[in-house]
């Protein structure tokens, strides 16, 4: 966040600023690196100024309103927390032309039981356990997965899972009709995403077209629940998983 504000505070009125993150290849087992870049057509920083850039209330003239460039003690904040995650920070400058900073910082990969959370860890009282529903579930991403499979076994549920929407598709055609109870979609998939296969399954020629499917994602927005209704799906729920609110959704929908 102190780098935006940096980049927004000094870049004139129709400058352009740019914010992308991007997984980097990483050898380290258990760990992954990302690399984020922000980048601005700003006022720029010079060359001399740029090896002072993260001590503290260290300033610089420039051609600014104010005629200065100022830290503060921000992006000395930044510094600090980049080398205690063991990262780093690069900057390149050109005054007139605009600054980029580019941070790159490893990161544990957390297994399922640790991406649980304490609320969902929590023994599920026995009158909202699912009893036996067989779900399909459909998520390329493994631990999501994992997750979801976790917490849903722990409710007395039998999940069976699809890594997209085509091979979900293609499990529930060669599934006898009432085999699943119940398709838990999510919706950015490869191959096929949720949208299209659950269009597909609506347009089977027998009772497996009605099977209920709940959309899963990390879209909140209302048209994407919007759009999740129109291509067919029963419910929505959005990721992180809460699983109490997932069982009231599926309960609810199995009961109409």
């Amino acid at each position: 966040m102190n780098l935006l504000s940096n980049a927004v505070k000094y870049t004139p009125e129709g400058g352009t600023i740019h914010f992308t993150i991007r997984e980097l290849p990483y050898e380290r087992e258990g760990y992954a690196l990302f690399q984020t870049v922000v980048e601005d057509t700003g006022i720029g920083i010079s060359k001399e100024y740029i090896p002072h850039l993260f001590e503290a209330f260290s300033r610089e003239k420039s051609s600014s309103e104010s005629g200065i460039i100022g830290t503060g003690l921000g992006l000395r904040i930044v510094k600090k927390f980049v080398d205690l995650m063991e990262g780093s920070i690069v900057v390149e400058s050109e005054i007139g032309e605009g600054t980029r900073f580019t941070v790159t910082i490893p990161h544990r990969i957390a297994t399922a039981n640790e991406y649980i959370s304490e609320e969902n860890a929590k023994e599920l009282p026995e009158e909202i356990k699912l009893n036996n529903v067989r779900i399909l579930l459909a998520e390329d991403n493994m631990l999501n997965a994992e997750i979801a499979m976790t917490l849903l076994a722990d409710a007395n549920a039998y999940v069976e899972l699809a890594p997209d929407g085509e091979k979900a598709l293609s499990m529930l055609k060669r599934a006898t009709d009432g085999y699943y109870d119940l398709i838990i979609m999510d919706i950015q998939m490869p191959h096929m995403n949720g949208y299209e296969a659950t269009k597909n399954i609506r347009g089977l020629p027998d009772g497996r077209c009605r099977i209920p499917i709940i959309a899963m994602t990390a879209n909140a927005f209302e048209e994407d629940r919007k759009r999740a209704i129109e291509s067919g799906m029963n419910g929505y729920v959005t990721k992180p998983i809460k699983i109490e609110e997932l069982i009231s959704t599926i309960k609810k929908i199995l009961k109409s």
